[in-house]
């Protein structure tokens, strides 16, 4: 949307994942990429990176399909530092995953499975190496770290 004009916004592009009729649950945009959170599929991408330098025609770069499991499981937050995205789902076994998106493509960073803390996130916030993230169960403000002594829970 070209907000220019407040009073009069107006749409410059638009992007439609091929052959899917899912929703787009979240967006996050840093420099010239987006990364689009969508609802799950069970063959198709869940998280796209797209280039949006030119909005009128929107490029995909990479995307990753996180096999997340449940009826309304979607990335409902996506949050973007340096080579990471930090990524929450309504999916009640894998609210938590870490992306190294360097390359465009997202891979899956650190434990190979999901980090599981039994809540449904439903927003976060980066700030000094911690995720903050808000839950509408089970303790409504969790803080994420980087343990430095890792084992996958």
């Amino acid at each position: 949307m070209d907000i220019a004009n407040p009073m009069s916004p107006t749409i410059v592009g638009t992007y439609d994942y091929p052959s899917s009729v899912r929703d787009a649950e979240s967006v996050y945009v840093v420099g010239n990429r987006a990364y689009l959170g969508l609802a799950k599929s069970s063959s198709q991408d869940d998280i796209v990176v797209l280039n949006i330098t030119n909005p009128a025609s929107i490029v995909r770069i990479g995307g990753k399909n996180l096999g997340m499991n449940g009826a309304g499981a979607a990335v409902v937050r996506v949050v973007v530092q340096g080579k990471y995205a930090f990524v929450l789902t309504s999916d009640t076994n894998d609210e938590f995953r870490v992306l190294d998106i360097s390359s465009g493509t997202p891979t899956v960073f650190g434990c190979a499975n999901p980090y599981n803390y039994s809540a449904h996130p439903s927003d976060m916030a980066f700030l000094d190496n911690y995720i903050f993230a808000s839950n509408s169960s089970n303790a409504t403000l969790r803080v994420i770290y980087d343990d430095p002594n890792p084992g996958c829970h």
